[in-house]
């Protein structure tokens, strides 16, 4: 009698404690997020801006970008994740504007893109994707100040190369 009440107690004590576990793994897999402390978006010139509107792939990736300020848990930032990846790929299959078909800009968008799969990573193994995620916005805002940098400089390099007889 004493062996069926031991054993009653210790398979209610096993069951007890499989209940707290299933509960907190359902409670940390959509946990929430802050974005207070993300770096914001650095603004464009005007003269990149005339040109990054007429960029309709641009300009989608620049709206999933602004996604990345709305998330409130980790299910949201997959799915804008998700989303970047798509953006990113038609971006790369697109037509650049000629002024913007430099490898400053090829090379700073690679970048950004490395921080958005890393992000993603870290969303698949359950890890803190907060890190990853302001290395991208601070790898995006690079991008947009070589924009600003390419397109406010004026100085012509065939000009200057030219030799003078």
């Amino acid at each position: 009698m004493a062996k069926t009440i031991l054993l009653g107690f210790l398979l209610l004590l096993i069951t007890a404690c499989k209940q707290e576990n299933d509960a907190a793994i359902e409670n940390d897999s959509n946990y929430a997020i802050s974005t207070e402390n993300w770096p914001k978006k650095i603004g464009v010139s005007q003269r990149s801006s005339a040109i990054l509107n007429s960029w309709a792939e641009f300009k989608a990736y620049d709206e999933a970008i602004d996604g990345l300020y709305t998330v409130e848990n980790t299910e949201d930032l997959s799915l804008v994740i998700e989303d970047l990846i798509e953006k990113h790929k038609l971006v790369k299959e697109a037509n650049y504007p000629t002024e913007f078909d430099k490898p400053q800009i090829k090379s700073r968008q690679k970048v950004v893109h490395t921080f958005v799969l890393k992000t993603k990573g870290n969303l698949e193994y359950r890890l803190d994707a907060e890190e990853p995620v302001i290395a991208l916005l601070n790898a995006y805002n690079a991008m947009r100040n070589q924009f600003n940098v390419i397109s406010g400089n004026t100085l012509d390099i065939n000009t200057l190369l030219e030799k003078e007889d």
